[in-house]
């Protein structure tokens, strides 16, 4: 069970890739039985759009069992024009957290520090709890869009038949992180989270 596997079930879909479907192949994937979400009014957007924890957490308002996680999404990031995009993509790259190795997760004060200085000093951070943020990035953008769908759409995009706009809306993800899919580094960054 990998996040390989999960990449490779994605490959087989002729379309766009809906985050339940996502929620039910990761689960199968991965060694958490079940995740649940929530939307809080108490996370502001404009510095942290969401979260994942994992289970076994039996103190503060959810509890959440071994081998269980919860993702926590900003409430205001879900409104607004780009807002079901936004959900989609936050929600799609915290869940990619199941696969995080041990070493990877913050389940202490001191590698959560580290986690958050890699936030503030990205060019300095070796800690292995920012690299998982980067590569749960890496992962979400594999999954919401099957490979060769993704070709296909550039290959529009450099002939001028789409716009970064359309490419938004037909993969249904921030305009903001449409180009990621144009990148010529793209097929790299996907096969260095494949090969971990």
């Amino acid at each position: 069970m990998s996040f390989k596997d999960l990449y490779d079930q994605v490959q087989s879909c002729s379309g766009k890739v809906s985050t339940k479907q996502l929620l039910q192949w990761a689960i199968h994937h991965s060694e958490i039985c079940g995740v649940k979400e929530v939307w809080s009014e108490q996370v502001d957007h404009m510095s942290l759009r969401g979260f994942y924890v994992e289970g076994p957490l039996n103190n503060g308002p959810l509890a959440i069992p071994e081998k269980a996680a919860l993702i926590v999404l900003s409430r205001s990031m879900c409104t607004g024009p780009e807002g079901k995009y936004w959900r989609r993509l936050v929600k799609t790259k915290e869940l990619m957290h199941v696969f995080d190795k041990e070493d990877e997760k913050a389940h202490s004060g001191q590698t959560l520090d580290a986690q958050l200085d890699g936030f503030i000093k990205p060019s300095e951070s070796e800690c292995a709890q920012y690299k998982a943020e980067n590569k749960a990035y890496w992962r979400a953008l594999a999954c919401l869009c099957p490979e060769h769908i993704r070709r296909e759409l550039k290959e529009k995009f450099l002939a001028e038949k789409l716009s970064l706009d359309v490419l938004s809306v037909t993969l249904q993800i921030p305009k903001a992180h449409v180009w990621r899919y144009l990148d010529d580094d793209f097929e790299a960054s996907i096969a260095s989270v494949l090969e971990d």
